[in-house]
């Protein structure tokens, strides 16, 4: 019986149990890559922030599309982080290879998770104001609900 393409090409998320002290050997290992170009590196983060920072502060639309690239762009990270513990040198053009290929459309959808989950309100109350009354409450109650919904 052979398998539909759909399911063939999701691969199960395996996991697995891991050692807590593993964690340093994870820390020495991200340090290698990162002492290889530290400037690079650097420049590279700089960059990412900077532009993410700019996007966000559009009205509205920059906000959404910062939240749905942002995925996007750690992808590409990670990628370019890739490449370098095989050897290659860190090309800052490494960081949209998350806009390439097959890794755009499930990081694209991630995006739009974490943009779906991340719905700003205002609840019109001053939590540091001097007189406080019962009436507060009620946003109040509604934001913590929000909160853990």
């Amino acid at each position: 019986m052979s398998a539909t393409p759909v399911a063939a090409a999701v691969r199960p998320l395996a996991s697995e149990s891991v050692d807590p002290g593993r964690s340093v050997a994870w820390w020495s290992e991200a340090w290698t890559l990162f002492v290889r170009s530290p400037l690079r590196w650097v420049l590279c983060g700089a960059a990412l922030m900077l532009g993410m920072g700019a996007l966000a502060m559009v009205p509205y639309a920059g906000a959404l599309a910062a939240a749905l690239l942002s995925p996007v762009f750690m992808g590409g990270w990670m990628l370019a982080a890739q490449r370098v513990h095989g050897g290659e040198a860190l090309d800052a053009m490494r960081l949209f290879a998350g806009f390439r290929g097959r890794h755009l459309k499930p990081l694209l959808t991630l995006g739009a998770a974490l943009a779906a989950g991340n719905v700003p309100h205002y609840a019109g109350h001053d939590p540091t104001a001097t007189s406080l009354h019962v009436g507060h409450l009620i946003p109040i109650v509604i934001q913590r609900r929000l909160q853990l919904a």
